[in-house]
């Protein structure tokens, strides 16, 4: 089952106000702390602005029951990183210590799906013949010959399969 959009911002909120309760020598630092729901963050699970006091949480993460667990400590990730501030180092001693005493696990990174995580296609190598994944953003700038890759493991140029190529260019033909 799916937690709404409503649920998420009322339990985002309930979590800011527990931090400015808990810790009032931290209530001015998010007075004008705003959280919003994100459909774009698909791979990040939040980021925040401590220069404008944005949160932003992604919404196809925590739409799925199984990251339930994760909202709290990505809510408190990014409250931390508006308490130090824009001058210190993001993910730095400061800010982890912060992080820490506001009750996070103190980790920067996460490993939650999404709903709407982006798909991944084939492409090869045309040295070494290696099967190469890539994103959706990067392997249409392939397809389109808008952009070159080149392999890591050998140095080659990334290409796209044939039959990818002529699908692209019937798909161009119809519009």
């Amino acid at each position: 089952m799916n937690r709404s959009r409503e649920s998420l911002e009322a339990e985002a909120m309930r979590l800011l106000e527990e931090v400015k309760h808990r810790f009032p020598e931290y209530r001015e630092a998010l007075l004008r702390v705003e959280i919003r729901l994100s459909q774009r963050l698909t791979r990040s699970a939040g980021n925040a602005d401590p220069r404008t006091g944005l949160i932003q949480l992604s919404e196809p993460i925590f739409r799925l029951e199984e990251n339930t667990a994760a909202f709290k400590n990505t809510v408190l990730h990014e409250i931390a990183h508006i308490i130090v501030g824009p001058d210190v180092r993001a993910h730095g001693a400061e800010w982890r210590a912060t992080f820490l005493q506001l009750g996070g696990n103190g980790q920067r990174t996460h490993n939650l799906r999404s709903s709407g995580q982006h798909r991944t296609h084939q492409a090869s190598c045309s040295r070494c013949g290696d099967e190469i994944e890539l994103g959706t953003r990067r392997f249409r700038r392939l397809v389109a010959g808008a952009r070159d890759y080149m392999h890591v493991g050998c140095g080659g140029t990334i290409v796209p399969h044939q039959s990818q190529i002529e699908l692209r260019q019937k798909k161009l033909q119809f519009c």
